[in-house]
């Protein structure tokens, strides 16, 4: 028969990946040792030791170590891996919501705008002095205005937002190319610099490219939804946007981003209507869950809301 291959765990007989076996040179050369990796419920894989450098015997402490280093690897690893598909789901639903967000402006604007602007017209060569006319007239010239000035308002989202890997010029641009018509005002706190009123005195908050991009994933969403969502049914509630970015040096350097509005409230907005279902931002505090982080909502009776994402 073939000897197995000593790099595919599945050709280590149970009986050798109990714990830690010493291995048969004949069949497992080079490998010396099998280390059983396990979690919490099962064995998750089996690390192949060789013999030591200097040619002595490992201590049970060296084995106990490298079982733990292979566990934790193995475990970051499976992680990684499930933020990467939490991420794709993300990015398929972020493609899915832009179609359907052009495919709603496209029959505004070439089907119900001239369809209503038609019907105005008829109507407009009728008797205007009777009430119910007259009141149509009015109605349809308003909805009309709303989605002409919605259309107007409204733009497509551009695809990317610069390098996630450097948070502070990322999320500058993501501000400013997508959601710079909807607030009155912008403020930018602390930004990892004691400077904060000077922006070129920002200091670049580099991270890796995968925790770029799941912090940038949900404060879009957040800022979507205080755009989305701020205001309520008071249209001309002047909205403020509050973003900032710091480190918590108390916490092993950990970074904080808050997002904060001047609207409504969370709980001041019906769902049906204004408020949404708060599972975009469910999906993105389980992608930081996976990577160590956290996203918490508060809201006060006053009005306003504050999205912390900490990592």
């Amino acid at each position: 028969p073939n000897p197995p291959n000593p790099l595919n765990p599945r050709s280590i007989p149970p009986d050798l990946s109990a714990g830690m076996t010493p291995l048969d040179r004949a069949i497992y050369a080079p490998f010396a040792w099998a280390i059983s990796l396990w979690d919490e419920r099962e064995r998750i894989g089996v690390l192949l030791v060789g013999d030591k450098r200097d040619g002595g015997l490992y201590s049970q402490e060296e084995l106990e170590t490298a079982q733990a280093a292979g566990e934790r690897i193995v475990h970051l690893l499976a992680g990684e891996q499930m933020v990467q598909r939490l991420i794709d789901v993300q990015r398929q639903r972020t493609a899915e919501q832009r179609v359907i967000d052009l495919s709603t402006r496209r029959t505004l604007h070439d089907e119900i705008l001239p369809s209503i602007h038609l019907t105005i017209l008829q109507l407009s060569g009728a008797d205007r002095q009777q009430p119910v006319i007259h009141d149509t007239l009015d109605s349809l010239a308003d909805v009309h205005r709303q989605i002409a000035a919605l259309l107007s308002q409204s733009r497509p989202s551009p695809p990317r937002t610069g390098d996630p890997c450097n948070l502070v010029t990322s999320l500058r641009s993501l501000v400013e190319n997508e959601f710079s018509a909807n607030f009155e005002r912008v403020d930018w706190m602390d930004l990892l610099t004691e400077n904060a009123a000077d922006p070129s005195a920002d200091a670049p908050a580099h991270v890796d490219a995968l925790v770029g991009e799941v912090i940038l994933g949900a404060a879009r969403e957040a800022i979507r939804n205080a755009a989305a969502h701020g205001r309520g049914d008071r249209a001309d509630l002047p909205l403020c946007l509050r973003v900032g970015l710091r480190r918590e040096r108390q916490r092993s350097g950990e970074l904080i981003l808050t997002i904060a509005d001047n609207g409504i409230g969370v709980n001041a907005a019906p769902s049906s209507t204004t408020g949404g279902s708060g599972s975009g931002l469910s999906l993105h505090r389980t992608l930081l869950a996976i990577l160590g982080g956290d996203l918490v909502v508060e809201t006060s009776a006053a009005g306003g809301t504050v999205v912390t994402i900490s990592l």
